[in-house]
């Protein structure tokens, strides 16, 4: 079915007093609004973070420049930060009845804090404020540039000194460290000085050394002992030690002379050697030989020169007896003191292993602690340097390139904006209640609702006529309904506004009370 243009454009100029009505009473209002709506006067300062002056290595712990950034934003719009700026610069007039929180959230409602940087260049921060007059809004905004520039050299300066405060400390602990491990080594090392890995081979050749010494010792006394009892067997059996070599016979001089070749032969060879049994088959031949002339003298009586000889025999036996027995106790007290030394050497180096790894351990920890305390010996100087650097503003630092001055225009609210836009509204408004009338009216008006509803085809219809009366009351209650929204609605919102509340705070209260002043709030913050 074709549309049906001139049905609708005759029922739009039938509802047009509604459609006037409403689209009047949204526009009223809405210029009036815009037109009693306080001004607002934007202040606004640009700042610039310049780097270091002189650059340093900084150690690991310093903060960047976006930590720096976001702290200060912290600080500069937290509560105790907006009530003091509002008591001190007297922002709000003291018969002000608003809460600190409500204060605290018009605060940071007018204020503006962004942090701008491109790929390459220095940040710029901007911080504005919004105010009631361009006096007030310069003031606040002034206020906010030295709080940001003071709280900035604050942080910068302070972290600078927690920095080599904390570096000092650590250079002291681990050098306390150091000392009490060092301390440690050296007594480790005095109570184990003849167990510590540095001398194992200096007491292994030395372990060596005494075994071989004893073995010569203990071969040396075997040839003593061995000299001794021949020695006393020889006196026994011939009663005289060293005879006079005069008064000897060949034969004796023979025998003493075999004698002493046995004796060599006996300390290089073993008793089993062929040598040695032909010089002691020969020693024995000797000794029956000699033994048989001692009988015959025997026999023909002794001489006192045999008796003086017989004794002086016997006191070179003493002496002889003497002198070996004088060596043996000398060899058996160095073999004592070297087995007691090879005692002591042997337990020293059984506890080598355990003392070496006790050592190398204490050297490890020792060696980790050296490093850190370099690593904070070095950290320090760069820490000492840093904040001589901060404390003569020489490190990172905010310059202000624009001041925040008084604006001779407000920067708010946009009148013309809001009057253009409520202009809209109150004819979309209008077209939405003619539509909502027509939606709600079911009466038949023309033949094709007619035909639709009760399925006849009408011959001619007549039009409702109004009479001349009617129509006069019709057009002065279009017209009175007109003058109460063109007149009454400005007229009653303005005595609003100057004899009850302020049509701003008024409407600041109801969005309070709906909760849509927090919603609007969230919007605004996560929008910048």
């Amino acid at each position: 079915m074709a549309l049906d243009t001139k049905f609708y454009i005759s029922i739009f100029w039938r509802r047009f007093p509604y459609f006037l009505i409403v689209a009047a009473a949204v526009s009223a209002i809405g210029i009036f609004i815009a037109t009693i709506l306080p001004p607002t006067y934007s202040a606004r300062a640009v700042m610039l973070v310049e780097s270091e002056q002189i650059a340093v290595d900084k150690p690991a712990s310093r903060t960047n420049l976006t930590e720096v950034l976001q702290r200060i934003q912290q600080k500069i719009l937290s509560r105790a930060t907006l009530l003091d700026m509002a008591d001190s610069l007297e922002i709000y007039p003291p018969e002000s009845d608003l809460s600190p929180d409500r204060i605290v959230e018009d605060m940071r409602a007018r204020t503006e804090f962004k942090v701008q940087q491109k790929r390459g260049e220095a940040p710029l921060l901007t911080v504005s404020f919004s105010a009631e007059t361009g006096e007030k809004a310069a003031r606040v905004a002034n206020e906010f540039v030295t709080r940001i520039l003071k709280e900035h050299a604050e942080i910068m300066r302070g972290r600078a000194t927690e920095v080599l405060r904390f570096f000092e400390q650590e250079e002291k602990r681990l050098g306390q460290e150091l000392d009490k491990l060092n301390k440690t080594i050296l007594e480790f090392k005095r109570e184990n000085r003849d167990s510590l890995p540095d001398s194992l081979s200096f007491r292994r050749a030395r372990q060596t050394s005494l075994q071989e010494s004893l073995i010569r010792l203990e071969q040396e006394q075997a040839e003593l002992q061995d000299k001794r009892k021949r020695l006393v067997e020889l006196y026994k059996s011939q009663g005289m030690v060293g005879i006079n070599q005069e008064n000897m016979t060949s034969e004796e001089k023979a025998l003493q002379l075999a004698k002493a070749e046995l004796e060599r032969a006996l300390a290089v060879f073993s008793a089993d050697n062929p040598k040695v049994k032909v010089l002691r088959a020969r020693v024995e031949q000797l000794e029956k030989i000699v033994l048989g002339q001692r009988g015959e003298a025997a026999a023909e009586g002794a001489s006192e020169q045999d008796k003086a000889t017989s004794r002086a025999n016997k006191t070179l036996f003493d002496l002889q007896l003497e002198e070996i027995d004088g060596r043996l106790n000398f060899i058996r007290k160095q073999m004592n003191g070297m087995k007691e030394e090879l005692a002591r050497l042997e337990e020293t180096i059984r506890a080598t292993p355990a003392n070496a790894l006790r050592q190398a351990e204490l050297e490890r920890d020792y060696s980790l602690i050296r490093a850190q305390y370099d690593a904070a010996v070095a950290a320090l100087a760069k820490a000492r340097t840093g904040e001589i650097i901060e404390s003569r503003s020489k490190g990172q630092r905010i310059m202000v390139i624009e001041q925040p001055v008084a604006p001779d225009a407000p920067s708010s609210p946009p009148r013309l904006l809001i009057m253009i836009g409520s202009v809209v509204a109150g004819i979309l408004a209008g077209l939405a209640a003619v539509v909502l009338l027509e939606a709600m009216n079911r009466a038949v008006r023309r033949p094709a609702d007619i035909t639709a509803k009760l399925g006849i085809t009408p011959i001619g219809t007549l039009p409702f006529v109004r009479t001349r009366g009617e129509t006069l009351r019709r057009r002065m209650v279009i017209y009175l309904a007109l003058a109460v929204v063109l007149i009454g609605i400005p007229a009653g919102l303005y005595m609003v506004h100057t004899r009850y509340m302020p049509m701003d705070v008024l409407v600041q209260k109801l969005l309070d009370k709906t909760g849509l002043s927090l919603l609007l709030e969230k919007i605004r913050f996560n929008g910048a």
